[in-house]
Parts: C-alpha cells; sequence; structure tokens
C-alpha cells in the first residue's frame, strides 16, 4: 500500500509540473505573483528534462514557500537554502521589511507538510553571501535563484557568488527585477564585459533569468512560449512601479521640483567667473 500511494503521489507531481499547475505552491504562502509562480515552475520543468539530478540554489528563502515543488521532486537531487534569518532587511522601495519568525527549523517544518517533499536533501546555510565562500558549498548548482535583501547592492553582491558557484552552463535568475534592476544592470554589464557568455530575458511577471554558456534550458517549449510573451512581465513591472510616476504629478513634488530648479539654476550662476556675470 505504501508503495502504491507512492507511485500515485508521484505520478499527480509528474501531470501537475508538465502543465505547469501553480497548486504545487498552494502548502506555504509566499509572496510570489501567480505568473511568477509559472516561470518558477518552467524554469524547474526546464532543468528536470535536461539534467537528471540537478542541484538548486536559492539565496533567500524565508518561509520556503519557492522551495515546495522542487523538495518534492525527485529529480532534483539537492537543494541549497541561504538565508542569514534578518528578523527585518533594507529595500530599494526606501522602508524597513520586517520577517517575523523567520527562521530555519520553521521553514523545514513547513515544507515537511509538502505532500512528497524530502527535506534531507535540503542543506541550509543561515549567512550571507558577504561572508559564505562558494567553496563552502557541497556542490554546484545548475540554478541559481536570488531572492534576499532588495537592495542593489546585495543583489551584485549575491549575483557574484552565484556566478561563482554555478555549473558553466547553469542558469541565474533574479526576483523582483522591477525592484532591483539597477543591481541586475550593473552585472549584466560586468558579463557583457567579460569572456563568459550569456543569454538574458525576462519572464513574467518579475523573473529576469540569465542563462549561462550551453545552458540546456533555453530551447525548452514552454519556456520559449514564455519569453515570446515577455511583454506582459514588461508591462507588470512599469504598472508595479507606477505609483512614482503618480507621486511625482502631485502639487507639492511640481513645487518642489520648481524650487529645486531655481536654487540649481541660482547656484550655477553663482559659480560661473565673475566676469561672464558682468557680461
Amino acid at each position: 500500500m505504501f508503495l502504491a500511494g507512492s507511485c500515485d503521489i508521484m505520478d499527480t507531481f509528474e501531470s501537475r509540473i508538465a502543465s505547469l499547475d501553480i497548486g504545487l505552491f498552494e502548502h506555504i504562502p509566499s509572496q510570489s505573483t501567480p505568473r511568477d509562480k509559472r516561470s518558477l515552475l518552467a524554469l524547474h520543468l526546464g532543468f528536470r528534462q535536461q539534467v537528471a539530478g540537478f542541484v538548486y540554489l536559492e539565496i533567500g528563502s524565508a518561509f520556503g514557500g519557492s522551495l515546495q515543488a522542487l523538495a518534492a521532486d525527485p529529480v532534483c537531487a539537492k537543494i541549497i537554502s541561504i538565508d542569514p534569518r534578518p528578523k527585518a532587511q533594507p529595500d530599494e522601495r526606501g522602508k524597513l521589511f520586517p520577517y517575523p519568525d523567520n527562521s530555519t527549523d520553521r521553514m523545514l517544518q513547513l515544507l515537511k507538510q509538502v505532500p512528497g517533499a524530502k527535506v534531507e536533501k535540503i542543506q541550509t546555510f543561515e549567512a550571507g553571501t558577504d561572508t559564505l565562500t562558494p567553496s563552502a558549498l557541497p556542490c554546484q548548482p545548475n540554478l541559481c535563484f536570488v531572492d534576499g535583501e532588495h537592495t542593489d547592492r546585495a543583489v551584485v553582491r549575491d549575483a557574484h557568488f552565484c556566478l561563482s558557484a554555478v555549473k558553466k552552463d547553469g542558469c541565474v535568475v533574479f526576483h523582483d527585477a522591477n525592484i532591483v534592476y539597477r543591481g541586475i544592470q550593473a552585472v549584466i554589464e560586468e558579463l557583457s564585459q567579460g569572456k563568459r557568455p550569456f543569454h538574458a530575458y525576462l519572464l513574467p511577471d518579475c523573473l529576469f533569468v540569465i542563462e549561462l554558456g550551453a545552458c540546456p534550458i533555453g530551447q525548452c517549449a514552454h519556456l520559449r512560449e514564455m519569453i515570446s510573451q515577455n511583454y506582459e512581465g514588461y508591462l507588470w513591472s512599469l504598472l508595479e512601479n507606477d505609483h512614482f510616476r503618480e507621486l511625482a504629478k502631485r502639487p507639492i513634488m511640481r513645487w518642489a521640483k520648481f524650487i529645486d530648479d531655481k536654487m540649481n539654476g541660482f547656484a550655477k550662476r553663482l559659480s560661473r567667473p565673475r566676469s561672464e556675470l558682468r557680461a
């Protein structure tokens, strides 16, 4: 009976991930949008179809919401979770985001409730990439997911770590690209100036993907279809940040800009040589 039950769970998992069923994320709440979840499953499916026993690394696991399908997938041989477990962390949106009850033990307990999950394949590091080195990892990951501190500086640091740790033909993915886009831009500029071949694209809603070398997933049919529709992520990102434009239109902000322009003009005039001022 136990073996039959296990087969039923596996058959169900196979059919659900093949259809990119976001219900695989239903057991642990997360901040990802429905399209984010489909994109994560598409990347997951691409690797499980192309790389037997692939290794997944995640920076910023919180309660394990994005690990649910991976923990239940026997084709995923190893999960590496890196999270210093802060009680709060800064963010490019200008405020401190709290993370109450943020512990490794709580994450593992929640993941144990996921049908078919094998938490014993998860290795955790309660440290940040500012103190951890890639040599401390048990193996090289094929797929890295960066979803830690949402500041440009931290994203660049996390990206450097992943680019050093990941396999030559691996993949690095950034969540919330609409927030940390300047950090991602810095990473892309560095890669462009180097000799490591890469291919980058956006998946809806806000996943920025960097395929490295001859990464095998880019030709998977489900990903090609998503990439062809990546305008969805582009528009979503702009609309998500649209409140900044609306804020700039407010009368008090227009008045502040008027004063700022006047002060800048006055400062430039004072900095000019006296001969020019007399003229």
